[in-house]
This record gives C-alpha cells, sequence and structure tokens, in this order.
C-alpha cells in the first residue's frame, strides 16, 4: 500500500470504495467546478451546456 497515491491509500484503510467511488468523486468535482464557472460571464455558456447533458 506504500505505493499508492495517497487517497487510494486512505479508501483501502477505511474498507476500500473501489473505482467506482473515485469516478463519482471525479464527476462530482467536474459538477462543481461548473457551477462554479457559472458566475464568470466568459465561461457561462459553456457551463450552462455542460451541466444541462448531465441533468438530461
Amino acid at each position: 500500500m506504500a505505493n499508492l497515491p495517497q487517497s487510494l491509500s486512505i479508501n483501502a484503510a477505511f474498507g476500500g470504495a473501489g473505482p467506482s467511488a473515485a469516478n463519482k468523486d471525479r464527476k462530482m468535482q467536474s459538477s462543481e467546478q461548473l457551477v462554479l464557472d457559472l458566475s464568470n460571464p466568459d465561461l457561462r455558456e459553456n457551463a450552462l451546456l455542460e451541466l444541462s447533458k448531465v441533468f438530461t
């Protein structure tokens, strides 16, 4: 376990949530960034487009 990245080591230590949990975390981070992008007029249009794909 010493060679694993810290996030994987922590997951393994607490029961190992596995790849699907890591994928879910990445999607959540991406969604959070898109929500933050809504406040930037230069990024708003793309953020709305990407968010609409998630909820359709």
